[in-house]
Parts: C-alpha cells; structure tokens; sequence
C-alpha cells in the first residue's frame, strides 16, 4: 500500500523485484500517508494549503480520515470519512488506531467497527507529525521531539519520556 498526492495505490510484492499493480483507490490531490489492516486501509488526506494547486487545477481543501474497504485488493471502495483537524502519520495496533492530527494533538481511537470509531484519547500538548505503536508503547515524532508513550493500559496512556531535536 502506497499513499500518494493523488490516491492510494497497492502493489503485489510476492516477486520484490518486479511488484504488480493490483488496484487502488483515487482522490483529490492531498497529502496521503496510509496503513492497512486484513480488512480496510486507513487514509488521512491532509490539505496543501489554499495556495497549492493540484495537477488537475483542483486545490486541496479538506483534512479527513479515510476508510478503505481492502476485500477486492484491484477494487478498493471508499466506507467512511471522518474530518480531521490536519492529519498526517498514523499507526494501528489491534483495534487502537493512533492519528497524528497536528494541532489537534495525538488522537487514539477504537477501531472495532470502522463505521462507528470512538475517540479514546486526545493527547492535545503536541503537534505531531509521525507515529509508530507496537506491543504497548507508541514512539511518536513531533514538533517537540521524540516523545515515548505507555499504551498498555489504553483508558491511562502515560508519557515516558521525550528527547528533544536540536534543528541547528
């Protein structure tokens, strides 16, 4: 799966060295990083600005999650969009989906039903860009730093540490 200004796209890989287009999923031009799990990929579409302009003429505007339905990997079909405040990285464990939102903060939903995702927590003192999660600990990338969180008890998310990016 490969998130591009101008769609998703997915790839056959059994031979690595020479990958297949499968399929895809077309949409406006965005900003697109995207997971997938066996069912459904996860999209968030991040608007360029007023002043970027796509290929097409058409101008990016809307910040969004969008849900993917996967079962027909060379027809994937749109199930859901949840708004965004400005959405980039995102990362999934089991049924926790995590949201860098930017300004809106880090964003830890329950993704048991894709058609109903229920906000868990938002951890709204930073603006993140970049997420990975695994086995309970979420490594998350953002303006202030490299900043560790606990998610093991997800209903008491604790901070474990940040090492701070000197950019000089």
């Amino acid at each position: 799966f490969i998130g591009g200004q101008t769609g998703m796209f997915i790839y056959n890989i059994a031979n690595p060295a020479n990958p297949i287009f499968t399929g895809g999923f077309s949409h406006a031009c965005f900003n697109d990083p995207v997971i997938a799990d066996d069912k459904y990929a996860y999209v968030t579409l991040r608007s360029m600005g007023q002043a970027a302009v796509c290929i097409n003429g058409l101008a990016a505007q809307r910040n969004e999650l969008d849900i993917v339905d996967i079962a027909n990997l060379s027809s994937p079909t749109l199930v859901k969009i949840y708004d965004m405040a400005e959405p980039k990285g995102l990362s999934k464990d089991g049924n926790y989906l995590f949201i860098c939102d930017g300004k809106g903060g880090l964003k830890v939903y329950d993704a048991k039903d894709v058609l109903n995702l229920k906000l868990i927590k938002v951890i709204n003192n930073i603006n993140p860009f970049d997420v990975i999660v695994e086995n309970g600990l979420a490594i998350v990338v953002a303006n202030e730093g490299i900043i560790q969180y606990d998610y093991s008890n997800i209903n008491n998310i604790k901070f474990l540490s940040k090492t701070e990016i000197n950019s000089k």
